[in-house]
Order: C-alpha cells, then structure tokens, then sequence
C-alpha cells in the first residue's frame, strides 16, 4: 500500500478539522460583539453561516474517508496479486467474446463435415469412388476427428488395393477409440501388405471385443492358414461356421484341410453342409457323389 498517499489523505482530514475549529472560535468571538452592539437578525445570519459550514465540511469529510477505504481496498488487492504472482484476468467481455467466437467456429466447421459427408455417401451410391474420396477428404479437413468419415475413406482404400493408405486411417482410428471394427479392417489391411504377425495381433484384439461375428474368426483362421498353421486356421474355421453355418469360404477351407489329413468321413460331412448352402450346384452334387464312390 502507498503509505505517504495515505499520510497526505489523514493529514488533509485533520487541517480540515483545525480549520473548522478555528472558524468556530472567530464566529463566537465576533457574536459576542455583535450581541453588545447589532440586532438579533445579525446573530441569525451568523448562525446560519456557522450551519452552513459545519455541514460542508461534514460532507468534505466523508467523502474524504470514502475515498480513504477505496484507495486502501485496491493497494490491499495490488499487494495481493503481487505476492501470490498473478495476473489480473482478461475483461469477461473479451472472454465471452472468444468463446462465442470459437463456438461459432466449431459448429461451422461441423455443419461442413456432415455436408461433405452426406455428399460422398451419395457418390459412393452413384459407384464415383474418387469424387467420394475427395469429398471425405474435406468432411476431415473440416472435423479431423469424424469417425465415419475416417473409416468410410479407409474402406474405400482397402477396397481400392490402397491398403498403406487404408492402414493409417484405421490406425489413426483405433487413435481416438478402439474399437473391434477398427482392429478388425487395420488387420486386413496389414495382411494385404503381408504383414501377417502385425495383422494377427489386431485380428485377435478384434476378437477379444466382439467374439460373435463369424467373419472375425474366419480372417484370423486365413491369417494362421498363410502362415502354415493349419491346425490352428482349422479351429477358427469351425468356430466362424458355428456362427454363421453357410460361411462357404470356411466350409471349403475345412473340406480342403481334412482332405489333405485323409479323413473323408469329416469331409463328406462338411460337403453336405456345403451343398445345405447351395443346393442347385451340380458340380458339387457330382464331386459329393465322387468322394463316396471311394
């Protein structure tokens, strides 16, 4: 706090109060005078004027201690924010102002994602894979973080033979939430790059968090099947057909794998569910009627 502005304030209170007492001493004196020799009107006006002055000063005072406690108020509040090194904080207008401003912004941007959005999954209806592309493109300019736009892009690279590019996406993805089918199409895209081991782990993952969907355990049985595993691809492939018993691609992994054992009893038997599931092919009537011939 400013200790001789302090001072200078108390010191002007006090010469005031001097002030007044000296005036009231010269008053009384000259009415003393003035009785002796002039009329009662004489007295009345020198009363008036003792009035008038006394409640001047009262007020002089008061507003003199008023702005004492103020100014004491903000050197207290000055020291406060010294000692404790702070910052005194930015207008609530300005801050307002930046949050509304940002919010604006924000919704602006979303508002243009879900347009661009909404216009590639009509270009993806239309077959015009490359404007669908571009389109996400900028749905993800706008909002980095649109999950739908993210992975429509990659399933249309993986679809594309882009698999590097399909990749990132879903890494980018499993980034912002892990999610089942993020790991499962990250798998396949790394296992159209040959990247069997990486692609097994995100397969398995994958599996870990949806262990119900028959097309999860059939990649990762073709992921052990690349890698020479049969036994093991073998397990999958039977989990995958008990979830989804017309599962043709597994059913012809299995008649292929028990015929590479010798076990025609096994493969028959899934031959037959083979033909449950298409039973107007006749080329696979007549190789059924082969295998039992033996």
């Amino acid at each position: 706090m400013n200790t001789q502005t302090l001072h200078s304030l108390t010191h002007s209170i006090r010469s005031g109060k001097t002030m007044l007492l000296a005036t009231l001493a010269v008053i009384f004196f000259l009415e003393e005078i003035f009785l002796k020799k002039y009329s009662l009107a004489v007295f009345l006006l020198s009363g008036g004027i003792l009035l008038f002055i006394v409640i001047r000063r009262f007020f002089f005072i008061q507003h003199e201690l008023l702005l004492q406690k103020n100014f004491v108020k903000e050197e207290n509040l000055k020291a406060e924010l010294a000692t404790e090194n702070l910052q005194a904080p930015a207008p609530f207008r300005q801050k307002f102002s930046s949050m509304f401003l940002g919010r604006i912004k924000w919704d602006t941007c979303k508002r243009a994602a879900s347009s661009f959005f909404t216009k590639a999954d009509i270009a993806s209806r239309e077959h015009d894979t490359e404007s669908a592309k571009k389109l996400l493109i900028q749905a993800i300019a706008m909002d980095p973080d649109h999950l739908d736009a993210n992975f429509r892009l990659g399933i249309l690279y993986l679809n594309d033979h882009e698999p590097a590019k399909a990749s990132a996406m879903f890494r980018k993805l499993l980034e912002i939430k892990e999610d089942a089918e993020y790991l499962f199409k990250l798998s396949e895209s790394l296992a159209e790059q040959e990247q069997k081991e990486e692609a097994l782990t995100h397969g398995l993952r994958a599996l870990e968090l949806s262990p119900k969907k028959s097309c999860f355990f059939a990649h990762v049985g073709c992921l052990y099947w690349d890698m020479n595993e049969k036994a093991k691809a073998e397990e999958y492939f039977r989990k995958a057909v008990e979830l989804d018993p017309k599962n043709e691609e597994c059913l012809l992994r299995l008649v292929e794998y028990h015929q590479t054992l010798g076990d025609l009893a096994e493969q028959q038997e899934l031959l037959r569910k083979m033909l449950f599931c298409r039973p107007h092919d006749e080329d696979l009537k007549a190789f059924i009627r082969g295998t039992q011939e033996k």
